[in-house]
């Protein structure tokens, strides 16, 4: 098993936990077609 550590930034205030939650949510949008990326490049190398 692989284990990935991420680090993002996110605002030192919020609103509101929806609005939280709406951070959270775009910055794992960002995160995720660079990961799956690396992960299918090292699959191939297998």
């Amino acid at each position: 098993m692989t284990q990935v550590q991420i680090t993002v930034q996110l605002p030192d205030q919020v609103e509101s936990m929806e609005q939280l939650e709406a951070v959270i949510d775009a910055k794992g949008q960002q995160v995720k077609p660079p990961l799956f990326e690396h992960q299918l490049a090292s699959l191939i190398q297998q």
